[in-house]
């Protein structure tokens, strides 16, 4: 599995490995994403590795998230995802790239509760192993 994600209320998650995710990944982050409450919807993505969305997939999650106004986070050391982050938001997307495990700026940009927060970050743990990773490799700043 190179994606695995879920749905916390308004916020979703998801960890992304080291390989592209599948077409079928993607449509169940689109499907995700249309079901999230218009405007107050707001996405936490974990990713590992170089590996992002092709340019059709990004043109295909731009409709979807300017759809529902989501804000994403999405938590990289890659220059290249970094540079998707920037073409992304170029399409008018809400996104920001953060220093992975900088879940406390990344939740003050989401406008996330605590709660909130805390929940996206256990989910994180859970979903990183689901995709055969280890919980957490770098240190969590949630405060």
């Amino acid at each position: 599995m190179a994606m695995a994600m879920c749905r916390l209320d308004r916020v979703l998650v998801a960890v992304h490995h080291a390989v592209p995710p599948t077409n079928e990944e993607w449509q169940r982050w689109f499907d995700l994403i249309d079901g999230l409450p218009v405007g107050t919807g707001r996405a936490l993505v974990d990713t590992n590795g170089p590996c992002g969305p092709s340019p059709s997939q990004r043109r295909e999650l731009a409709v979807h998230v300017k759809r529902v106004g989501m804000r994403s986070a999405i938590f990289t050391d890659s220059i290249v995802l970094r540079g998707m982050v920037t073409a992304l938001a170029w399409f008018g997307i809400g996104l920001r790239a953060f220093e992975p495990g900088n879940y406390r700026d990344a939740g003050n940009y989401l406008e996330l509760s605590k709660a909130e927060l805390a929940s996206a970050i256990e989910a994180i743990a859970r979903l990183r192993l689901e995709c055969g990773m280890r919980p957490e490799t770098r240190p969590a700043r949630a405060e």
